[in-house]
């Protein structure tokens, strides 16, 4: 991953809105949510509920183009509690994307097959396009399984059960988007549930725990590391994806 300082960035949102095909036909003005500016993606719409404390992102794409870019600043962490809510009849889909210097730098992506979904993650930045990651299962912070050497072809494959099943699926769980020295760079899933679940790891193997950890594996010369991040873009064909809570340092 390039490893730069981004104090000399691109203007960011254009930039985050540049990666998606929709990016044209945004339709609200940028809101401030947590102190962060955010910005529609494709035909989404913004709401910023007050009383709820609150950021409501309303989407119309069933293929999952719509969503929000939010400006990070020049971030080493981002963290977001988040509900996504879509009718039981369409598959959910989520898709996360890290930023830098204009550029995205890596990808997570949620999608629902069957009773399960299947999560995925691919590190762009490195001068190969087969970067592998690192999968860390935690069991209420406490480290129970890994798997290394993971292309970004492979799936993970958590429980539908993570979420509420009532009328609508409510999958609320916490992400978060990690660029620190000692780690490299990473994703981590932290699912609202803290009872212990089957998580199914690429190579079969099954473990039960509520949090993922999926980290970049660097090797060497042929990896060039970043300082930070300039945003995170999030995309879904969920009916409303509510943010509660959001932070970066």
């Amino acid at each position: 991953m390039l490893r730069t300082n981004t104090s000399m960035r691109v203007p960011l949102v254009a930039a985050l809105l540049s990666i998606t095909t929709c990016a044209a036909a945004q339709t609200t003005a940028p809101v401030v949510f947590e102190g962060l500016r955010h910005t529609p993606v494709g035909s989404a719409t913004l709401l910023l509920d007050t009383s709820r404390h609150t950021l409501d992102v309303l989407t119309a794409d069933p293929d999952g183009n719509d969503g929000v870019a939010v400006d990070t600043g020049q971030a080493t962490n981002w963290t977001a509690s988040h509900r996504a809510s879509i009718d039981p009849s369409r598959p959910l889909g989520m898709t996360w994307t890290a930023i830098a210097d204009g550029q995205a730098i890596s990808t997570a992506r949620l999608r629902q097959s069957g009773d399960r979904f299947a999560l995925s993650a691919r590190f762009t930045g490195a001068t190969s396009p087969t970067s592998t990651y690192a999968i860390h299962v935690y069991d209420n912070g406490r480290l129970v399984g890994s798997l290394g050497s993971v292309p970004p072809t492979a799936q993970i494959l958590v429980p539908i059960s993570l979420c509420n099943l009532v009328e609508f699926i409510h999958c609320e769980f916490v992400s978060k988007f990690l660029n620190d020295v000692d780690l490299n760079c990473g994703w981590k899933f932290e699912f609202s549930s803290k009872l212990s679940m089957p998580i199914e790891l690429p190579n079969g193997v099954r473990v039960k725990g509520n949090e993922l950890l999926l980290v970049e594996e660097v090797r060497g010369a042929g990896h060039y590391p970043y300082l930070n991040f300039g945003g995170l873009m999030l995309q879904t064909n969920a009916n409303t994806l509510t943010l509660f809570s959001e932070s970066v340092r």
